[in-house]
Parts: C-alpha cells; sequence; structure tokens
C-alpha cells in the first residue's frame, strides 16, 4: 500500500504532463489493462480454489522440509557461506579488471547499467560479474536462517555475509542487499502473528522500505551529484506509471511489429538484441540499445500485448494470475499449520517463493533465470535429499 500510495502522488505530483503527450494512446492502453486484469482476477480465483497436480506436487515437495529438523543443517550453512564468498570473490575480480565500480564511477548511473562509456570494460568481465550477482540473489534470503553455533563462526558468518552484502552495494543496486531481509522480516510477522514481536517487526519493515527507496538518493546527495533531499525520494523510486505511458506511447506511435513470441526469448541473446525485453522498451522511447538504463518494468498485459496482441494481453496476465492463486493458496495452508519452527516456515515460505518466481518468469527467460534455478535445486537437495520416487502425503491444514 505504501508504495501504491506514495508512487501515485510522486507521479501525479511531477509526471502529470505525460497524460497530455500519450493522450491518443490513452484508450488502446486503458483496454489493454482492463483485459489483463479481468483475466489475472479469473485466474487466480481458479488456481486458488483448484486442486491441481501442480499445487499437489509443490505441497508433497514442502512436506519434505517437515522432516528437515527444527534448524539448518550444516550441510546448508556451509554450501551459503561458500557461495558468499564465490559471489564476493568474483564481483570484486570484475570489478579491478573494469577498474571501476559503480558507486565511484564519473557517471553512476551510466556506471549502474554499464551503458555508454563503461560498457566496452565491462563486456569481457561481465560473465564474472553476472554469475556473482545471481549466486548472490539466489542465497541471500537464507542468509538470516543459516546462522552457525558457536560465536566464532556466527562472527566468521556474519562478516561474510556483510561484505557480500557491501559487493552488491557497490554495484547501486538496492533491492538484491534489501528484498531478502525484508522478506524475512515479512515471514516472521506471519509466524509471530498476534504476538509480541509483530508489531515491531512491521515498524522495522517500513524503515527498511523507506530506506531502501531512498538509498540511490540520499547516496547520490552525499557524493554530491544531487542537491535535493526531501521525503518525496521515498517514492521517486516508483515511476512504473509514467515508465508505461512513456513505453506505450512509443511503442503505438512508432507502429512497432508484435514480437510474435521473440521477447518471450529475447533475454537468452547476448549483445543488445533487438527482441530483448529492456532492448525493447528502450527503442520504443527512441533511445539506443545501450543507453545507460536497465530499461522500464511494464505490466503482463502489455508484454502480453507486444507479443502476439490482445491474445496475449489475456494469456499473460492469465498464466501469472494462476501462479498467484497457487501460491497464495499453498500460502495459506502453511501459515494455518502449528507443527512448523520457524526454520521450517521460512524455508517452506523461501522455496514456495522460488518456484512460483521461476514459473512466473518463463514468460520472459533470461540466463539468470537458469543461474538462480540451478542454485535453488542444489538448496532444495541439501535440505531434503535426493528423490527417491516415494510418494509423501501432505499433511497440510486445509
Amino acid at each position: 500500500m505504501l508504495p501504491l500510495v506514495g508512487g501515485v502522488f510522486y507521479y501525479f505530483d511531477y509526471q502529470i504532463g505525460l497524460l497530455a503527450g500519450a493522450g491518443p494512446y490513452l484508450e488502446s492502453l486503458l483496454l489493454v489493462l482492463v483485459i489483463g486484469a479481468t483475466a489475472h482476477a479469473v485466474a487466480f480465483y481458479s488456481g486458488f480454489k483448484l486442486e491441481t497436480p501442480i499445487k499437489g506436487a509443490i505441497l508433497r515437495l514442502l512436506e519434505k522440509v517437515r522432516n528437515v529438523g527444527p534448524q539448518a543443517p550444516q550441510r546448508l550453512i556451509k554450501f551459503v557461506t561458500v557461495l558468499a564468498v564465490a559471489s564476493s570473490a568474483l564481483q570484486l575480480f570484475a570489478y579491478a579488471k573494469m577498474g571501476f565500480a559503480p558507486i565511484f564511477a564519473a557517471d553512476p548511473l551510466a556506471a549502474k547499467f554499464y551503458g555508454g562509456e563503461y560498457q566496452e570494460a565491462y563486456a569481457p568481465v561481465a560473465p564474472f560479474l553476472r554469475l556473482g550477482f545471481q549466486i548472490y540473489v539466489a542465497i541471500a534470503p537464507l542468509f538470516m536462517v543459516c546462522l552457525p553455533k558457536g560465536l566464532t563462526k556466527k562472527v566468521a558468518y556474519i562478516t561474510i555475509v556483510v561484505i557480500a552484502a557491501g559487493t552488491i552495494f557497490l554495484s547501486l543496486k538496492r533491492g538484491p542487499i534489501a528484498g531478502p531481509f525484508v522478506d524475512f522480516l515479512l515471514a516472521g510477522s506471519v509466524f509471530y502473528r498476534g504476538g509480541k514481536y509483530s508489531s515491531a517487526v512491521m515498524i522495522v519493515y517500513l524503515m527498511i522500505y523507506a530506506f531502501g527507496a531512498a538509498a540511490n538518493g540520499i547516496l547520490f546527495y552525499v557524493l554530491g551529484l544531487s542537491q535535493r533531499l526531501d521525503p518525496e525520494l521515498i517514492f521517486s523510486g516508483v515511476p512504473d506509471i509514467s515508465d508505461l505511458i512513456m513505453f506505450w506511447s512509443g511503442f503505438q506511435a512508432r507502429h512497432y511489429d508484435l514480437s510474435l513470441g521473440r521477447t518471450v526469448l529475447g533475454a537468452l541473446i547476448p549483445y543488445h538484441y533487438e527482441w530483448n525485453p529492456s532492448v525493447v522498451t528502450k527503442l520504443a522511447i527512441g533511445a539506443s540499445a545501450n543507453a545507460p538504463t536497465g530499461g522500464f518494468r511494464l505490466p503482463d498485459a502489455v508484454w502480453g500485448y507486444v507479443a502476439f496482441g490482445y491474445v496475449g494481453a489475456v494469456l499473460w496476465p492469465a498464466f501469472t494470475g494462476a501462479m498467484a492463486g497457487i501460491q497464495m493458496s499453498i500460502m495459506r495452508k502453511i501459515v494455518l499449520r502449528r507443527d512448523l519452527t520457524f526454520f521450517q516456515f521460512y524455508m517452506m515460505y523461501f522455496l514456495l517463493t522460488a518456484i512460483m518466481g521461476f514459473a512466473t518468469s518463463l514468460l520472459a527467460l533470461s540466463l539468470d533465470l537458469v543461474t538462480a534455478m540451478l542454485f535453488t535445486g542444489i538448496v532444495i537437495v541439501l535440505l531434503v535429499g535426493w528423490p527417491r520416487g516415494r510418494k509423501i502425503t501432505a499433511n497440510v491444514a486445509r
């Protein structure tokens, strides 16, 4: 709710002029969004209510977590620790070879996306940098629940985690640092709902969100790259409404052809392939493919339209809606349980979120997705062992 309210305030306060320029195309955009919202809602309800083979398979996997034990197994702690070190090493090696880190670059915003003058130095080390980054993204949600026993081990582990997070901070990317800890707090507030910690957890959650949303603005102010520092920075990182209107206006005005599914595979092809989703959003607004930005975040209905017109505007939201409904249904069953420790609850939450995230990401494949799936698969094996073909009945509250 906070991002929504803040985003609307920011949009109408600063971006209202975009509405005038997008006038001829607003009706078609609204139609696509309404179609998408309707398809999403119907599919969400169906996914939530219907008992499907997909839902049953996920429940059986999550039930295995119940047999792991009340705390993280040692093999999982070692795995997370080693990968945290590897993540930092890969990224620091890449920064050393490039000769810069985005946070210290002359143009931090351009360096953040390795565009313009920074692209040439980035290209040779991109595999190391991206792999290190994706390793961190895959294991960061486990940092808080894999704390080893013993003071010395705890200090060493926390030091490794702080270094890993600090390495990500050099890239100016906020989400991978704050996201896992916010999710951890959110899971804690659900698990300890109504308890003495629930109010404190939510207050900390809001504080982390507010700081994370304004982090880049604060950093640029400290570095002398910005002259503005006020509370509205909390909401200035929510420009999706204006991004959407800019993209749609450009896409329609330039009469782009439909991708016919090429945007689904586009991110798998390197070197600014024209149907890479990021490149599409840049070209649609008249920017170059190597412009210093990661592109726009667009609703599923719009990406579906870009792929297959109005048919895609139905199919894309319907698929993500069904997946969201399945996820919500399973999560509800997990929350109603009373026989779980927090570690077991959190690992169920983590695996469910990861699996459903992979499913919805099938609409926009990328090498990053493959990496994340690989490491999550390893986590599952370390947690519950290799599958043995034995059917386990899900003991879940209905």
